[in-house]
């Protein structure tokens, strides 16, 4: 936004009011398999030998592996669970992947290759996506293919109501909530997503629509109700 604003797309007194918030997420949460709810208690549990950890493939998705990656890491330093962070986080990435082949991550629509990747003897205790984080988290999950995964706490809370009810899946998952606000994070990460007009268009009904979206996401209480229903936040001054 401030980007568009700069190169003179956005109408606003400045860079930091040019835009609106519409959408504030709850941060992150841990989601883990229900049979493994007695091991897994808090982050610091995500450090035991015997626990497999999924996020999103760190070179293919990097912003979501940042958010998870350092949220694992920051959560741990900056409350009192009892585990030091900077052991916490290399117990898992420092994993020597390289010796596992990964090869069947090329066709990441190939479920069963992929399964395979993590049931052949394998000593996984990283496991990274193949590509699409909020498919391949759950899926490595309700698989027995990982323990635990950090992933938005709304993402959380869908992927726990809807895949327990899904046809052929029965998949159990568990949510272990990590602590912070929005003003007062604690280490976790909480996002806020805004929206602009971009000016320039001349079309009577182009204008019209663009209005209309703009206030729905800003002024609507249908917008409101769908965010509390999915878990977010209506972040709006409205």
């Amino acid at each position: 936004m401030k980007a568009l604003y700069n190169a003179g797309f956005i109408d606003g007194a400045d860079a930091e009011t040019a835009d609106t918030p519409f959408l504030r997420n709850k941060g992150n949460a841990i989601l883990i398999r229900a049979d493994k709810a007695n091991k897994i208690k808090d982050i610091c549990d995500l450090g035991k030998v015997d626990i497999r950890v999924v996020t999103p493939d760190n070179k293919l998705e990097m912003g979501s592996f940042g958010n998870f990656s350092e949220t694992i890491y920051n959560v741990a330093d900056q409350n009192n669970y009892g585990c030091d962070a900077t052991q916490l986080f290399n117990s898992i990435f420092s994993q020597d992947i390289s010796s596992i082949d990964m090869s069947a991550f090329d066709d990441p629509t190939n479920i069963e290759a992929v399964k395979r990747v993590f049931t052949s003897g394998n000593q996984v205790k990283w496991v990274a996506s193949s590509r699409i984080m909020h498919r391949d988290i759950p899926y490595a999950l309700c698989f027995d293919l990982a323990d635990a995964g950090v992933i938005f706490h709304h993402q959380a809370t869908y992927l726990k109501n809807t895949l327990a009810d899904a046809d052929g899946m029965n998949c159990q998952l568990e949510i272990i909530p990590l602590p912070g606000t929005e003003s007062f994070p604690m280490g976790n990460r909480f996002g806020t997503l805004k929206i602009a007009i971009v000016p320039g268009h001349t079309d009577t009904n182009f204008l019209l629509a663009q209005q209309y979206v703009f206030d729905f996401f800003v002024d609507s209480p249908i917008w409101t109700q769908i965010l509390i229903d999915n878990d977010l936040v209506d972040p709006s001054p409205n």
